[in-house]
């Protein structure tokens, strides 16, 4: 048992408990006991979930979803020469260099915009857009659903329980979390493929020219979600499964409030963990 070291009988119960990792070992006052015990009343390994651990799938989404729009919203605005490049040097020029002189902008030639009533049909060219837009979404779904029913499953309930730490360790090497990260991916490979086929096929002239200008500025916008899907794939955590040892998964681990809400990752913990381990078995110089 190579926590052994580090692990103590906790006074609540028969669960093991370990000191909050990185900080020093003092003891816990009656209030603070208390104060633990209600919070491990609480389902915090669901809290911790999709609040902490799922953040990277929402920004994933939300982020793709804005591109999407931001390809369209750009192709109507350059067609309509309708540019916003102006308003963007005011502000540089006042934030960057502290001054910028006075800027007067006409859109669209003083006329109203109006963008005509469309739906997307099985025969429009449109339907591979809408294809490929709900890729992402659909398996970032998929991948929510499989986790909260593993969990679920599992009955773990504490996100101080080394159950819960395992549980979440464990989650990039399933096959079906690869596979819905993988189908995630999907889209923003897809999405520039579908495109430049559309605009070598259907466009020409000043309408080529816009969707090439727009696919050029959305590049990096696309190669950003494709590292962060990457990320997502590559989780922190141990890389041989220590952490299945039943002596690790009945322990409990004093964790705080703000590890909860805020910043306090399970991989990120596994780090902290390591090396309080290895302090406490070879000594803190």
């Amino acid at each position: 048992r190579p926590f052994a070291p580090l692990v103590r009988p906790d006074a609540g119960g028969d669960d093991m408990a370990l000191g909050d990792v990185g900080s020093p070992r003092v003891a816990m006052s009656a209030r603070q006991v208390q104060a633990a015990r209600a919070l491990r009343r609480l389902p915090t390994a669901w809290m911790h979930l999709f609040w902490v651990e799922c953040l990277p799938i929402y920004l994933a989404v939300g982020s793709w979803q804005r591109l999407v729009v931001r390809i369209q919203v750009d192709c109507t605005l350059l067609q309509k020469h309708i540019s916003l490049g102006g308003i963007a040097h005011h502000f540089r020029s006042l934030y960057f260099w502290g001054h910028s002189g006075t800027t007067v902008i006409s859109f669209n030639h003083g006329h109203d915009l109006v963008l005509d009533e469309q739906s997307v049909t099985l025969r429009s060219v449109d339907i591979w857009w809408l294809a490929v837009a709900w890729i992402l979404p659909l398996f970032a779904g998929a991948l929510m659903l499989l986790a909260v029913a593993t969990l679920a499953a599992r009955g773990v309930w504490s996100f101080e329980s080394g159950a819960y730490l395992h549980f979440t360790w464990q989650l990039p090497k399933e096959r079906w979390y690869r596979l819905c990260v993988g189908g995630m991916a999907l889209s923003p490979i897809l999405l520039p493929i579908i495109w430049l086929v559309q605009v070598m096929l259907y466009t020409s002239g000043k309408m080529r020219y816009t969707n090439l200008e727009v696919m050029s500025e959305c590049t990096w916008t696309g190669v950003l979600l494709l590292l962060s899907l990457s990320h997502l794939a590559r989780r922190g955590g141990p890389r041989h499964d220590w952490q299945g040892a039943p002596g690790f998964v009945g322990a409990t681990f004093r964790r705080s409030l703000l590890s909860l809400l805020l910043w306090g990752t399970n991989a990120s913990y596994c780090s902290r963990l390591l090396d309080a381990i290895w302090t406490a078995e070879t000594g803190d110089p």
